[in-house]
């Protein structure tokens, strides 16, 4: 028998490819993390670093690889760009600007137009270099700041030429004013930049050699671990200044010294909250905020009520959570803060103390999972975090515990990938993560990011809808059955769907939860007859139902009503949901009585020879007459019973005695009369 020979590092790079390839061959794949190209053999690292995408394409430097290349997330587009080591590289327009350490670190650029990195400007010649720092893009141009070996580290400018790479100002006379935290408000750009007594100053320029003006004599506030506030949010620039008599507290600015003032005191005195790391979202403005009794904590601002208050003492006590991110999503806004009980795992909020929550205790117990870098595609973030089930891998999380699972367990076990780097690039997450097969290498996430989104409120009464629709794809599986890309909910329920894309990639939303709140009864109950004679009544209820609230058509608000004249009555029953229903209407009768009594006497004296005398009830006749006896009421639909056994309306008497008439209406109303004849 020949001996087994090993695999060759050709055969071995061979055999990786095509397990990868057979991943991305499939028809029909959940979201998964593919490798984008093994730029070093086999398990060697080439460990991409200094990911950043500028137009549709990723730029990134290797260690032990090419050291300049860029892909657009295939094998075949991930091409060597033969340049140098990049560092702090950003996108500015369609130029790319980086440091680059040959002789010394240095200001340097890359024209995808030219296909050519150079080095803009020799700043300061020799092994030191200028060290570009704080490389931001703001008003077309690039703002950095760098040491000319003259000036020590100022503020510089430059639009990719050499002559367009100019000192700015010299801020700090004595020695470096180190500008950095670059924000751009209202058609300038604002920094933080030590004055000549060294105290950090927010500073204000338009790019051009005739600035920067120092904005106000407050200081900036100045942290060792985080950067200090400085956010542009309702038309204002707000920044974390500090005085002697307020210590380091919540500012805003509107670029003027007049337009500058104090927003919140948080810590009252001399004391410092020291508010960092900001976001707006929500439309307010989320931040971390220190006082003796919290520690470092979560802070909302809501420029509406001018208002700052601590969201949750998240590491309960004087201890800090030290909150990171705040990236809002799906409605909330999403940070990560360490508990005693649950360690370093992600919190949502929704900008109140009650809204303020775990999202998911994903490595139980006090550890945590430590998550890091963060990236946010369509409905989820995405985000490196450590079990001890699962090692360092991707995870994603929609802001529910159900939608906190992992992404791409790339070395399966409770083995690490440890992923980083994040960069987004279209519907797919570009990143260096480490299998034992490949080494360090460029993976990608397509995340075919599937999403819901609701016509309206998905809360509603019986009888509504809401229409759900499927974020675009090729085809669409609903929790329900349903295949097209909207559905239309009348019931209760969680709905989730399957959306696939073009290239095959299928992914699962989160479930979206539907209520449909159910409609009051409003059905009205009679206690007897609705159609009876004056003087009766009639009960008109619903059901009692709790907290509801009850308008009838006649203006009452019980539950029941009594009635005693004709009317159509309803009535519209509201429960504390919202929901309400009108009944059908009722009618009630009342029908009227007959006029009562005997209307009129009509005597015959035979010749004239009697008498006949009437008081009240009683006539008294002499002389033998005939009284004739009609009632009040006549008409021809009534009916008529005497006690003498007539039924005619009129009766003739001659005799003594009682006569009593009763009258009968159709409705079956009657009245009884009687007269004595003696």
């Amino acid at each position: 028998m020949s001996p087994v020979r090993p695999l060759s590092r050709v055969t071995s790079r061979v055999v990786i490819a095509l397990a990868f390839l057979l991943i991305a061959a499939t028809s029909v794949v959940a979201q998964q993390a593919r490798l984008v190209q093994d730029i070093s053999y086999g398990s060697w690292d080439s460990s991409p670093t200094s990911l950043v995408k500028m137009d549709d394409q990723v730029y990134f430097s290797t260690w032990t690889g090419p050291r300049f290349m860029r892909t657009d997330g295939t094998s075949a587009g991930t091409v060597d760009l033969q340049g140098e080591f990049i560092a702090d590289p950003v996108a500015v327009g369609s130029q790319l600007f980086f440091v680059v350490t040959l002789s010394g670190p240095e200001l340097w650029h890359y024209d995808p137009v030219t296909g050519q990195q150079s080095m803009i400007k020799e700043i300061f010649p020799g092994w030191e270099g200028s060290d570009p720092t704080s490389l931001t893009s703001a008003l077309g141009l690039l703002f950095f700041a760098a040491n000319d070996g003259v000036h020590g580290k100022e503020l510089w400018i430059s639009d990719g030429s050499e002559a367009g790479t100019t000192l700015v100002r010299d801020i700090n006379s004595g020695g470096s004013s180190t500008p950095r935290n670059f924000v751009e408000y209202n058609g300038a750009v604002y920094f933080v930049a030590d004055d000549d007594s060294g105290k950090p100053s927010l500073w204000r320029s338009d790019g051009t050699t005739a600035g920067p003006n120092v904005v106000t004599s407050i200081g900036v506030g100045k942290l060792s671990f985080a950067d200090p506030l400085l956010a542009v949010y309702d038309g204002l620039l707000y920044f974390s200044g500090t005085t002697p008599a307020t210590g380091t507290e919540l500012w805003r600015t509107d670029g003027t010294a007049a337009g500058t003032a104090i927003v919140a005191d948080l810590v009252p005195g001399a004391g410092s909250s020291s508010p960092a790391t900001p976001r707006v979202a929500l439309g307010r403005m989320f931040f971390m905020a220190f006082s003796s009794a919290t520690g470092y904590e979560p802070y909302s601002f809501d420029a509406a009520t001018q208002t700052a208050a601590l969201l949750k003492d998240v590491s309960p006590g004087s201890a800090s959570s030290f909150p990171a991110y705040f990236i809002e999503l799906n409605g909330a806004v999403l940070f990560q803060a360490p508990h005693p009980s649950y360690g370093g795992e992600f919190w949502r909020t929704d900008g109140t103390t009650a809204g303020t929550a775990l999202v998911a205790d994903v490595q139980p117990g006090t550890a945590g999972a430590g998550f890091q870098t963060p990236v946010k595609v369509g409905n989820n973030i995405y985000f490196g975090g450590t079990t001890s089930a699962k090692g360092y891998e991707l995870w994603m999380t929609d802001g529910t515990a159900a939608g906190t699972r992992i992404a791409a367990d790339l070395v399966p076990g409770s083995g690490s990938s440890y992923p980083g780097g994040f960069v987004v690039l279209g519907d797919s997450i570009l990143f260096a993560a480490t299998t034992p097969f490949t080494g360090n290498e460029l993976f990608a996430l397509d995340t075919c990011d599937a999403s819901i989104s609701a016509s309206g409120p998905t809360t509603f009464c019986e009888g509504g809808s809401v229409t759900l629709t499927a974020s675009a794809g090729i085809s669409y599986l609903w929790s329900n059955g349903a295949t097209s890309q909207s559905i239309v909910v009348t019931q209760s329920g969680n709905y989730s769907v399957t959306v696939m894309n073009a290239a095959g990639c299928s992914n699962t939303t989160s479930a979206t939860n539907v209520t449909v709140q159910p409609l009051p009864s409003a059905t009205i109950t009679p206690s007897g007859p609705t159609t009876f004679c004056e003087g009766g009544s009639v009960t008109l209820s619903v059901p009692t139902q709790g907290g509801a609230t009850y308008l009838w058509s006649n203006g009452a608000t019980t539950p029941a009503i009594n009635v005693s004249a004709s009317g159509t009555f309803s009535v519209a029953v509201t429960l504390p949901s919202g929901c309400a229903q009108t009944s059908s209407p009722v009618a009630v009768t009342v029908n009227p009585y007959p006029a009562s009594g005997i209307h009129s006497v009509q005597i015959y004296d035979d010749g004239g020879s009697g008498t006949v005398t009437r008081d009240g009830d009683n006539i008294e006749a002499c002389g033998n007459p005939t009284v004739r006896l009609v009632p009040m009421a006549l008409n021809a639909s009534y009916g008529y019973s005497w006690s003498n056994g007539a039924t005619t309306a009129v009766i003739d008497v001659t005799t003594s005695g009682t006569y009593t008439l009763t009258v009968t209406a159709p409705s079956g109303c009657a009245t009884t009369s009687s007269v004595s004849v003696h």
